[in-house]
């Protein structure tokens, strides 16, 4: 009976710590989803104007979001301190990350946001040399730029709810600006009423003031929640020890993000050679890669968030708990999505494109992003578990080494040497999550057996 008892007991633990990690997971992952929809949903507006009017949205935006990522990048180390200090019961030393790195990212966004300005068209002139695709570009790129100075607090304000276990409002933030983005670059690509039709111009003022109303929500709720008062920190003043510790956090996301652009060009100028149907094919793929790798970075959240406030309390076995039941229910729900994928990737072609010359050469590579789920949940799990433990500069040497030094040589040689086109493509992308998903295993691994070792030393002594 006692034996009974004690097992229905830890399935009953079991479930609501499933529970808890989905309850926090779960938001942030809808809120990802919103925002893959009201891309594809801009998309299609634009698609429904002028070619030279997509084509222009196209390549300013490839400028905006590698400087929005970077931006976004530069809050990695509130992302890891925050939990940490919620852990802690140190709500004021939440605030003092939040304060530096609103100092931190912000410079940056303005930056950023400056040399977009001044330098547009040369910037762009490195995506496209066509002079009418080069005019919408200009337009959009130049109205789009100030939404580098609203994500930063909007970022920190979403990482600073997440960390206190309220993602809830991260979500409904996200529900609101890309449900606003759709409503005003409608009216604003098409024109409506006294509004006159502004196209690519008008795409980029919708996506901005989108970004100001998303901002706009959140500081309210802040202010409806006391946040500011609850973390408000013991100084204003720059502290100089608070700042390289979080530039210490922040730079190798920043590096992974150009890294992995870098990468990303140098795939696509591969694929270019073989011919468009291999670049159109690639384009499905790549979308179904993202929606995937959207969604295990968006589950990774809950372990990232648990295990980082059972490190602030220096609960370690809590932390490696917390860690292993989030890569179960990763892999419980995200293998049974992909399931449908690797059995009949024919339907998800159907889906995407009906030409059958890009359906061919496409095939196989949704079934090896099937196939890859598995690493991927290990993967992002893994890392997010570094983070917990504030060692994003490991995180960057896993992901450099797995990109620069399997997946582009692997994918090329396949794709090219042997003609086996995106299939090898993907096998590169495989091998990549395979071998990021080692490294940051033996990373995590050596940094629990370090700590156990300490604690064991200090008990003897």
């Amino acid at each position: 009976m006692a034996s009974t008892s004690t097992s229905t007991n830890q399935s009953k633990r079991l479930w609501e710590d499933y529970k808890q990690l989905l309850s926090l997971s779960i938001p942030i992952l809808l809120g990802s989803l919103a925002a893959i929809i009201s891309g594809a949903i801009d998309t299609a507006m634009m698609g429904r104007t002028t070619t030279t009017a997509l084509a222009g949205v196209a390549a300013s935006a490839a400028i905006y979001i590698i400087a929005s990522n970077i931006v976004v990048a530069a809050t990695t180390g509130h992302q890891v301190l925050a939990p940490r200090r919620y852990g802690a019961s140190e709500p004021q030393q939440v605030g003092t990350s939040f304060w530096h790195s609103l100092v931190i990212a912000g410079g940056l966004g303005l930056a950023l946001m400056s040399l977009m300005l001044v330098t547009t068209s040369p910037l762009l002139l490195l995506v496209t040399q066509s002079p009418a695709v080069l005019q919408e570009a200009v337009g959009y790129l130049q109205v789009r730029a100030p939404g580098l100075l609203l994500i930063v607090p909007a970022t920190l304000l979403r990482l600073t709810f997440n960390s206190n276990k309220e993602t809830q409002w991260g979500m409904h933030a996200s529900f609101i600006t890309h449900g606003t983005n759709i409503l005003f670059s409608y009216v604003l690509i098409f024109g409506w009423g006294p509004i006159p039709a502004l196209g690519a111009v008008g795409n980029g003022i919708g996506s901005t003031l989108a970004d100001f109303v998303g901002l706009l929500y959140l500081i309210w709720i802040a202010w409806r929640q006391n946040l500011f008062k609850h973390i408000r920190p013991a100084t204003w003043k720059m502290e100089q020890h608070e700042l390289r510790t979080l530039g210490k956090l922040s730079w190798p996301a920043m590096s992974s993000v150009v890294l992995d652009y870098g990468a990303n060009l140098v795939l696509v100028g591969v694929m270019a050679t073989l011919g468009a149907s291999y670049l159109a094919g690639n384009r499905v793929a790549f979308n179904l890669l993202m929606i995937f790798f959207a969604a295990t970075s968006s589950l990774a959240v809950g372990c990232l968030i648990l295990s980082g406030r059972a490190l602030g309390a220096n609960n370690w076995e809590s932390a490696h708990y917390y860690r292993r039941r989030n890569q179960e229910i990763m892999l419980i729900i995200l293998c049974t999505l992909a399931f449908p994928i690797i059995i009949w990737p024919q339907g998800i072609l159907m889906f995407y494109t009906s030409l059958s010359e890009v359906q061919a050469v496409t095939l196989d590579a949704i079934r090896l992003i099937g196939l890859s789920v598995p690493l991927m949940v290990w993967s992002s799990n893994n890392v997010a578990m570094l983070r917990a433990l504030g060692h994003t500069k490991q995180d960057m040497y896993a992901n450099i080494a797995s990109v620069w030094l399997v997946q582009l040589p692997l994918g090329w040689l396949l794709a090219t040497t042997f003609n086996w086109g995106l299939t090898g493509i993907y096998l590169g992308f495989m091998a990549y999550w395979l071998c990021r998903a080692i490294l940051t295993q033996w990373m995590v691994r050596s940094a629990f057996n370090q700590v156990r070792s300490t604690l064991t030393e200090a008990q003897v002594s």
